[in-house]
């Protein structure tokens, strides 16, 4: 069970039926972030790079996602107004340059409706010229925290979903060579998620 930071936010289950996953929470004065950060992971990293993690979130109804045009120039390419709906935040998302973006694809877990997209972070891409030294998706209105990528290749599964006015955002991130089989696993443990609403 993962529990957000935040009142009004949902709680979130997975069901793991398979071994080797591991959990880890690092409290926010280590990452320097307003929140602590929890994930699952499996299998070897490889310069900075999880073989498989998943990383659960919730926000608040009415939270605004701030999704840059460009992720290595996220500071500059913020736009002006945020998206606050799951349709909003996956368009903005595939429309990222350089994220070589799947189409998206209209899914339910426990019953709730969303949006699923895959997007690649470059393989020649020089995290040292991105802003603050990082390739971020989005930036969270109101707080001091970015959705950032641990290197060049990596490979990001974005659930986004409505649950009673609160985004709940999940995503999966893996390498290229990671097997097809454990990408499969980390997708199914995510679309076995349930929500308990505050």
């Amino acid at each position: 069970v993962w529990e957000p930071p935040y009142e009004d936010a949902p709680s979130i289950t997975m069901t793991i039926s398979a071994p080797g996953w591991t959990y880890t929470s690092v409290p926010a004065s280590d990452v320097q972030l307003l929140s602590t950060v929890e994930w699952l992971g499996k299998g070897d990293e490889v310069d900075n790079m999880p073989e498989a993690l998943i990383l659960p979130d919730a926000l608040p109804p009415g939270t605004g996602f701030y999704v840059s045009g460009d992720p290595c120039q996220w500071e500059s390419t913020r736009p002006e107004a945020p998206a606050t709906t799951a349709d909003e935040i996956v368009a903005a998302l595939a429309a990222q340059a350089s994220r070589d973006a799947s189409e998206p694809v209209d899914v339910t877990v426990d019953g709730y409706a969303g949006k699923m997209i895959t997007l690649h972070v470059p393989d020649d891409a020089d995290f040292a010229d991105c802003d603050q030294g990082e390739f971020a998706s989005y930036t969270i209105e109101g707080e001091e925290r970015w959705q950032w990528h641990q290197g060049p290749g990596q490979i990001d599964d974005f659930w986004l979903l409505d649950v009673e006015g609160s985004i709940v955002e999940i995503r999966a991130s893996y390498r290229p060579d990671t097997p097809t089989e454990l990408v499969e696993e980390m997708r199914t443990l995510v679309e076995s998620s349930t929500f308990e609403l505050p």
